[in-house]
């Protein structure tokens, strides 16, 4: 490599003594030398005798290119940067972090990005990242946190700009929208959890994020990719259709309570950072596989498709049986929804361990207030068809005075001695159809102030018992309880 150097030397002095005058004889002190001519300057630095490429290390290169902005020929921009980009390459190959054969070659760093550390920082410390900036965790986050240039051509530095500020916005989005930051978290939950087995879609209603997960959305990994992404989309956009639905159920749901209950949504409104997830399975033999990993084995509430999961707040339901009356599913979609709401209400401020809505006592309530909300949702509700057969009536005070779901508790509609037994044994004992009437029948105008007070100290766990309801809808003494059962059971069409 020395002996390139010494023949470049050799060349410009020869250059210099050619241009001296015809006589040989010395300059004048004033007299300056000419440089070589470029082309012959370059090619005999960079060819060999022979005409083949000379093998220069990058130190030579980096030699040759200052000599040649020392004769001034990168005056010519068009010729000099052809020339410089060939050094450039040569250079990268063996250094490719060399700073100014990088510039020259057109290429910029990573880190020059407008406001890159910070955004960079801000990535770091965010718990939802999207997907972009996972990408570019994956692909530059070594380099980076090794503090080393990360090097990009013309097209990669505008596409990675261009990447960089999708990021920023999420995170500016994160901190301004507190329902966009709640929906990408309970994304990104979504995505590290169990849940992340099943393929699905989502879409947002209202306050609810709403999952959808079907065999066909499984990506074929045998398949040809460009034909599977087109078959994959249509499955979508098919899907979410099928979605829209019932989607409208959960805000319907919200104007009920708004509607209904006005004093107790005011005092507990459901604020911007607020989302229930509901995950739907298309097909029943994944619900009941997934069901019995997380519910140990308790049962589906009677008339519904799907449970509420009490430790984490999730609502899992399915479609059910083919040959399902459509009602069934519309009805545990907003009996799910409703349970959701109560239960967000009823968390306890200072202790989050602790659910008033769960302590309740009183469990026709529980029961009856969601399934009511449910069966508004339907034209002909699966609430109260029982109520069709000639059934003997309990004594209110027996629905009342229940406190839980498990236990003992028998049928609470019976057949006369002369009635034999036709048709379908009502569910639950026929339990939940009276606790359904019940509140209806409370939630009347006439009583509405009533039932607000007693829902609000149900979800606020101020008040308990069977003498408290008593106290709330004013029924004191056995005739008044007697006057309240007829009023109740009248209302059976």
């Amino acid at each position: 490599m020395g002996s390139s150097l010494r023949l470049l030397s050799l060349l410009s002095l020869l250059a210099v003594a050619a241009c001296s005058g015809e006589d040989g004889g010395d300059r004048g002190q004033g007299d300056v030398a000419a440089p070589p001519d470029r082309d012959t300057w370059w090619n005999d630095a960079t060819r060999l005798a022979g005409g083949g490429e000379r093998v220069l290390a990058p130190r030579e290169l980096r030699a040759l290119l200052a000599d040649g902005r020392r004769l001034g020929f990168d005056d010519d921009a068009q010729w000099w940067e052809r020339r410089a980009g060939w050094a450039a390459e040569r250079i990268l190959a063996l250094d490719p972090e060399d700073l100014e054969a990088n510039e020259l070659a057109g290429r910029r760093t990573l880190q020059s990005i407008e406001g890159f550390a910070d955004v960079w920082r801000r990535m770091i410390e965010t718990r939802v990242p999207s997907e972009t900036m996972i990408e570019l965790f994956d692909r530059y986050g070594p380099w980076v946190e090794e503090g080393r240039p990360v090097f990009l051509t013309a097209e990669e530095f505008a596409l990675e700009r261009a990447r960089f500020g999708q990021a920023a916005a999420h995170l500016d989005r994160l901190d301004a929208d507190p329902s966009y930051a709640s929906e990408q978290r309970l994304l990104q939950q979504v995505k590290t959890s169990i849940h992340g087995d099943f393929p699905f879609v989502h879409v947002r209603a209202g306050p609810f994020l709403v999952f959808y997960a079907a065999r066909d959305l499984q990506r074929d990994p045998e398949a040809d990719p460009a034909e599977e992404d087109q078959r994959l989309a249509s499955r979508r956009e098919y899907h979410l259709l099928r979605a829209s639905k019932w989607t409208p159920v959960y805000e319907e749901v919200v104007a009920d309570f708004r509607a209904l209950y006005p004093e107790v949504f005011a005092r507990h409104p459901l604020e911007a950072d607020v989302l229930f997830p509901q995950w739907v399975f298309s097909e029943r033999g994944w619900y009941e596989d997934f069901a019995a990993r997380v519910r140990r084995g308790e049962e589906d509430a009677p008339y519904r498709y799907g449970f509420l999961h009490a430790v984490t707040g999730w609502a899992y339901l399915t479609e059910g049986p083919e040959d399902a009356d459509p009602a069934y599913f519309r009805e545990t979609v907003a009996y799910l929804a409703a349970l959701q709401i109560l239960r967000h209400w009823a968390r306890d401020a200072e202790d989050p361990t602790v659910n008033h809505w769960d302590r309740s006592e009183a469990y026709w309530f529980k029961e009856g207030l969601p399934s009511f909300l449910a069966s508004r949702r339907v034209e002909t509700p699966v609430e109260g068809r029982v109520f069709a057969g000639p059934w003997q009536l309990p004594r209110l005070t027996s629905v009342i005075e229940r406190r839980g779901r498990r236990g003992p508790h028998g049928a609470y509609l019976t057949l006369p001695e002369d009635v034999p037994l036709e048709g379908v044994v009502p569910a639950d004992g026929g339990y939940t159809d009276l606790a359904w009437l019940v509140v209806r029948q409370l939630s009347e105008d006439a009583r509405r102030e009533a039932f607000q007070r007693f829902l609000l100290s149900q979800v606020e766990g101020t008040h308990k018992g069977i003498e408290w309801f008593e106290e709330c809808f004013g029924v004191a003494g056995t005739p008044a309880w007697r006057a309240l059962e007829r009023e109740i059971y009248s209302a059976i069409e």
